[in-house]
């Protein structure tokens, strides 16, 4: 069996629309270059779950822009 988890980080959605000005000031601590988007979290899926990820167990990938570094 293989057990994979993905942290994703703050990703662009119409969620964070809501408070942008409060997003941006959130996003300038993130030292990759700010807000994430959904096609790269999902890159990182579709990663896991290919034959290239097949001899991968328990890992803990975080899509976060090198925020809990």
């Amino acid at each position: 069996m293989r057990v994979k988890e993905l942290q994703p980080g703050v990703i662009d959605t119409a969620m964070l629309d809501a408070d942008r000005e409060h997003t941006e000031l959130f996003a300038a601590d993130i030292p990759a270059r700010g807000i994430g988007r959904a096609e790269e979290i999902a890159s990182a899926v579709c990663f896991l779950l290919s034959e290239e990820a097949s001899y991968i167990a328990g890992v803990h990938l975080a899509v976060d822009g090198g925020f809990l570094a």
